[in-house]
């Protein structure tokens, strides 16, 4: 890569986030010394808390940090555009977000704009890639800093990434946990680079490795009891804490939080913790949620 020797150019940072990756970024941020770091834009406070692990509203962490947002603007409109105008951004950067971002509003800042996807990219495009890779039994993900170029998921050139593996026990709110605290470190190093080189020396996406998955939804918390104990164990790690996995009964559906196999003896009867299948192999003892 070439590099322009920008330091001593302090560009104009806004950022696009919502609660939980977005507050990773917010501080990132606002640490970041060779920014101007101009303002948050946010969606509209959240009625309920953040279900996937102990986090504050994005809003009340911004507000305590001193920085200004704006929240529930629609993109497509053309006074949220102006808003975003009149901030005068340089960069944009963007960590978890709720909408497309508009090619009016990527075209705004002459470095670009730059997101942070929760997947070792071009793998697990999408809304909730956490939740897809523990549900196929991979090892490994990360974190990726790539370019917006376009009105497409997850796609343009990658600036760096980082790698951490998936521990055996591992649900979706840990998960989720832990590369939200990557961006600490990932955010600078991110803008730094872009600061410090062309777009055009960043590497493309390798289009044949691409995989796309769709947001996941509370049906996909439906536990079919027919599929192998590890793709069982996969499911209630991946919907863990939220929306939370569900097996049905001939009576109920039922929540569950845990499993644990037993010999294969007769059947106990359900109780108000737990919940009995038995298969060819096990007892399946499922803890209700």
């Amino acid at each position: 890569m070439r590099n322009l020797n920008l330091s001593k150019i302090r560009p104009r940072v806004i950022l696009f986030g919502v609660t939980g990756f977005g507050n990773a970024a917010l501080r990132a941020l606002v640490g970041t010394e060779s920014i101007e770091f101009a303002a948050l834009i946010c969606n509209k406070r959240p009625s309920k808390p953040f279900p996937y692990y102990v986090c504050d509203c994005i809003h009340d962490e911004a507000r305590a940090l001193g920085v200004p947002f704006f929240e529930g603007l629609i993109l497509k409109d053309r006074k949220s555009v102006e808003i975003i105008r009149e901030l005068k951004p340089d960069l944009i950067v963007v960590s978890s977000y709720f909408q497309m971002i508009t090619q009016e509003i990527l075209d705004l800042p002459r470095l670009g704009t730059i997101n942070f996807h929760p997947s070792l990219l071009p793998a697990y495009r999408g809304a909730t890639p956490t939740v897809w890779t523990i549900l196929n039994g991979e090892k490994r993900t990360g974190m990726t800093a790539h370019f917006i170029e376009n009105e497409e998921y997850d796609q343009g050139r990658i600036i760096t990434q980082k790698e951490i593996e998936i521990c055996p026990e591992e649900t979706d709110g840990s998960l989720r946990m832990r590369l939200s605290m990557m961006l600490d470190e990932l955010v600078p190093e991110a803008i730094n680079l872009v600061m410090s080189n062309r777009r055009e020396d960043f590497a493309m996406q390798d289009e044949h490795l691409a995989t796309f998955q769709e947001k996941r939804t509370t049906d996909d918390g439906l536990i079919d009891l027919s599929r192998s104990v590890e793709e069982i164990r996969n499911r209630l790690r991946a919907m863990t804490p939220y929306p939370g996995a569900f097996i049905e009964t001939s009576r109920e559906l039922v929540k569950v939080s845990g499993l644990n196999l037993l010999p294969p003896t007769d059947v106990p009867d359900d109780d108000s913790k737990f919940i009995y299948v038995k298969n060819a192999l096990y007892l399946m003892q499922f803890e209700r949620a």
